[in-house]
């Protein structure tokens, strides 16, 4: 069988890791890469060709990655038409719904990378919503936050609450509505005095669900923390590496505490499970999860939170 031959734009921090892992799936990766960090990622890690313009890649590609910043994703999806493949696109697919609904009209089938929606603990929680073992959801709340910004284009509405809102999402089976956002922020000079906000709490409904976040930029801990209360108990995911779910059940009138357990998840990394996905897809299989569609109301979620705070 003929390795499948992908393309990959941009092979920095992140890109690095998704070159790794589809070269452990037996891909051929030719890779665009233009710093010298990129060529250097692109070297180590495995591709099997690397070009400095995405014009130069190989037109016999099966399918192509995109995975620069934020800002550039609109432009570099649209001169990566040409090539007539599938693309898989690191989240968010663009910081503008304009821009999200003027590619959602190409015929390009594109998808977008959310990993969370493969992390075996938000598989799990979603499994148990559907099987009512713990009665209805109440809530979901959650905390995402680091000490810092790495990415200078997007802040970290565009960052870091794209992974809540397709945990929420992906749990509930639907897009909650916004209720309520507040945030610190920032007027950014180089983006023509835009909000830039360093961090932003909000709430969301669904039916009788209540849903809270809080990302930051200004949390001195790293936080990737996940809580889901039912009727009859509670489950948390408190590490993003952890091998289990915590459980606890709902305590009888005047207890306290309570012993709690712990719900064994795999630990396989989401990154290499959805980019086997999209491998996959690509000799005919399932389609990846999140849709342009998806990606469309999660844009407008993002956009109605930054107004609410606003």
């Amino acid at each position: 069988m003929n390795s499948p031959k992908i393309g990959l734009v941009g092979c920095g921090a992140w890109g690095r890791f998704i070159l790794r892992d589809l070269v452990s799936l037996g891909c051929e990766v030719h890779v665009v890469a233009r710093s010298e960090t990129a060529c250097d990622n692109a070297a180590a890690y495995g591709a099997f060709k690397v070009v400095n313009n995405v014009s130069d890649l190989d037109t016999g590609l099966e399918g192509c990655v995109v995975a620069t910043t934020t800002e550039t994703h609109f432009e570099v999806i649209q001169e990566l038409l040409f090539l007539k493949i599938p693309l898989f696109v690191e989240k968010p697919l663009c910081p503008s719904l304009r821009q999200a609904e003027l590619l959602a009209q190409v015929e390009t089938p594109i998808f977008i990378m959310h990993k969370w929606r493969y992390h075996d603990g938000i598989v799990k929680l979603a499994k148990m919503r559907l099987s009512g073992d713990l009665g209805q959801i109440k809530s979901i709340k959650c905390q995402r936050g680091e000490w810092g910004v790495a990415h200078q284009d997007v802040d970290a509405t565009w960052i870091l609450l794209p992974h809540d809102l397709s945990i929420m999402a992906h749990i509930l089976g639907e897009f909650p509505l916004p209720t309520y956002a507040s945030g610190l922020k920032r007027k950014d000079a180089a983006r023509d005095g835009s909000d830039y906000f360093l961090q932003m709490r909000g709430e969301l409904r669904a039916a009788s669900c209540h849903l809270s976040f809080e990302v930051s930029f200004r949390d001195p801990l790293c936080r990737r923390e996940v809580t889901v209360l039912f009727d009859e108990g509670a489950i948390s995911l408190e590490d993003p590496l952890a091998d289990h779910l915590i459980l606890r059940k709902t305590p009888v009138a005047g207890q306290k505490g309570g012993a709690t357990q712990k719900l064994p998840i795999g630990t396989e990394f989401p990154l290499k499970k959805e980019l086997r996905t999209f491998v996959n897809y690509l000799s005919g299989g399932e389609p990846p999860l999140s849709s342009l569609k998806f990606e469309l109301d999660l844009i407008n979620t993002i956009e109605q939170l930054r107004r609410l705070s606003a």
